[in-house]
């Protein structure tokens, strides 16, 4: 993962726009991101989850005959 420069921050103006109302979820949901990341066996999972399901197809993939 690359971390911003600033948090919240993405190059000279990047940011984000969210309802006042929603930035206590977001934070709570960076906080649970930021401790989940650390552990090795959410990694595992992570990259078993990407290795087995990332770019499988699905009821939407043409599947031509």
């Amino acid at each position: 993962m690359i971390a911003a420069a600033r948090p919240g921050r993405y190059g000279e103006f990047g940011g984000q726009y969210l309802p006042e109302t929603l930035m206590p979820a977001v934070a709570e949901l960076e906080a649970a991101w930021l401790a989940a990341r650390a552990e090795p066996g959410f990694q595992d999972e992570l990259a078993r989850l990407l290795r087995d399901w990332v770019g499988r197809p699905t009821p939407l993939t043409d599947a031509p005959r």
